[in-house]
């Protein structure tokens, strides 16, 4: 993976936060990890050139461990399940952040949004988890509530509906909830064979 140093502001913030893409694996040296540029480098390469520190901590290695791993052991959504439900939440969130809407920047304080799995035939119930970062909901969770709203408005009529959310922090959740739920990724998803490139939460964008 590329490795790169930036002061772009919105580059670092979109690394420091929920992608897949990118991760700031040193905030001093404003060190960012590109996972979409991958090289091939031969052995013998590796013995003319020094080893430089990476993670300047235990924490940050064991996340970064976390993340590279988590772009190998992606749940795959079912093919119903994707288009009436995860493809339409995607679709939205991407009509938000084409029109500029204000209602976007809920998703900056998100860590993750998680979706239940669900069984069976529809009409599915759609159980979501919002998992907040360190700096929580600032303004007490009218504008993550706001964009629940389009959500449920979001799903396929007919075959999916908002059954229930919940907002928790690391600490707060249960370890059986966040195992029933699965990560639904921002950045890109895949349907029927095909990854389509997905978004960054809005603030983060980089031209």
């Amino acid at each position: 993976m590329r490795v790169y140093t930036t002061d772009n502001a919105r580059a670092l913030s979109a690394a420091a936060s929920n992608s897949a893409r990118t991760f700031l694996l040193d905030p001093d040296r404003r060190l960012v990890v590109d996972a979409t540029v991958l090289s091939v480098i031969e052995k013998p390469v590796l013995e003319t050139v020094s080893p430089q520190p990476g993670a300047p901590n235990a924490s940050i290695e064991r996340r970064f461990a976390r993340w590279v791993a988590a772009r190998f052991s992606r749940y795959a959504f079912p093919d119903p399940i994707v288009a009436s439900v995860t493809g339409p939440i995607l679709d939205g969130l991407r009509r938000l952040q084409q029109s500029g809407s204000p209602d976007l920047a809920a998703l900056d304080p998100l860590a993750e949004i998680r979706v239940a799995p669900t069984d069976g035939d529809p009409p599915y119930n759609v159980s979501l988890l919002f998992i907040v970062g360190e700096i929580g909901l600032p303004d007490g969770g009218n504008a993550l509530a706001r964009l629940v709203g389009h959500i449920d408005g979001w799903l396929t009529p007919g075959q999916a509906h908002l059954a229930s959310w919940e907002a928790f922090n690391y600490g707060e959740i249960s370890v059986r909830d966040y195992l029933d739920h699965e990560k639904l990724q921002l950045d890109e998803y895949t349907y029927q064979g095909a990854t389509v490139r997905g978004l960054e939460p809005y603030a983060h964008q980089i031209p």
